[in-house]
């Protein structure tokens, strides 16, 4: 009896774990759904635009969250070869849209959701003793606040933090989405 038991909770346990999985897939559709009848409401619709298949679209952007990790410098060569850069964020929506899709994307376990950490494309620069995006151009802190004066950027879940650039992290590669079928 005791070993029917056991496999009733490692059953429940699965579907539980299935459940958690279909849910986290619903909360990420539900965060598109939002964007798109906010972004149609204010006329910035999707009128044609696309991302690729898994990248997420926001405004006419496209967001691609690695499965792997890597430094930031092998990260900014991954959303290279995506034909995208890491993540420069623009302005507070984009911000709050990237903190949702960490979220809807962490991972439960042992009951307990776990947020990855996410490389952006941001890196103290000595030269200028300032923050630069990959692009070359500064930061400016409208958007978030940042304290410290060496490392790169990564995002966990809602908050912003500076690491050394040879950690390794996940990423977040972002490019202009497609117009139009290819």
């Amino acid at each position: 009896m005791q070993r029917v038991g056991g496999v009733f909770i490692l059953a429940v346990y699965r579907l539980s774990e299935e459940s958690e999985k279909s849910l986290e897939a619903v909360d990420l559709e539900n965060i598109h759904l939002v964007d798109m009848l906010q972004q149609l409401v204010s006329g910035l619709g999707y009128k044609c635009s696309t991302c690729e298949l898994a990248w997420n679209q926001w405004s006419r952007h496209c967001y691609f969250q690695s499965e792997k990790q890597m430094t930031w410098q092998q990260g900014l060569k991954f959303c290279l070869k995506k034909d995208a850069s890491l993540l420069k964020v623009s302005k507070m929506q984009e911000l709050q849209f990237v903190q949702r899709m960490l979220t809807a994307s962490s991972k439960v376990y042992a009951g307990e959701r776990v947020f990855a950490n996410y490389w952006i494309g941001l890196m103290y620069h000595q030269d200028v003793k300032g923050w630069v995006w990959t692009d070359g151009t500064t930061f400016s802190s409208n958007i978030f606040k940042l304290q410290a004066t060496e490392g790169c950027v990564y995002f966990k879940k809602d908050t912003i933090n500076v690491q050394s650039c040879t950690r390794w992290n996940y990423v977040i590669c972002k490019k202009a989405s497609r117009f139009g079928l290819d």
